[in-house]
């Protein structure tokens, strides 16, 4: 999706509005340690791509989107009240998956890192 001025500026109202739905209008339990971390916008201003993360791992971030995604309905119908768009767009919750990959770059980096000083170890020191 095209980033522009504009579709920044809804996705973060849409962002800010749809926390604050999942916070106080959904009576959901599983739903209460969700966290946007995100939404794209298309150029029409039509579609939101909202990306959600939770401190769970993979299985409860698919229970999260999964149960986003039936509320989707009603977390539209909320954030046209509140949000002041001229129309609503749909919403197409997805996982955040920058938290995962980023712990398993940093995993690779602490196996690559001991390595490398085991190495400088073993070399003779011609001092």
């Amino acid at each position: 999706m095209k980033k522009t001025r504009r579709t920044t500026q809804v996705g973060d109202v849409v962002r800010a509005e749809i926390a604050e739905i999942i916070r106080r209008e959904l009576d959901d339990a599983s739903l209460m340690m969700v966290t946007i971390t995100g939404v794209d916008m298309t150029s029409d201003l039509k579609l939101a791509r909202v990306y959600v993360s939770t401190l769970g791992g993979e299985k409860e971030i698919d229970e999260v989107t999964k149960t986003l995604r039936k509320a989707s309905s009603r977390i539209r119908y909320f954030l046209g009240r509140r949000a002041g768009l001229r129309s609503t767009p749909e919403l197409d919750f997805r996982a955040d998956t920058t938290a995962v990959s980023a712990g398993s770059i940093e995993q690779i980096l602490k196996d690559i890192v001991p390595a490398q000083n085991e190495e400088a170890e073993d070399e003779p020191n011609d001092d």
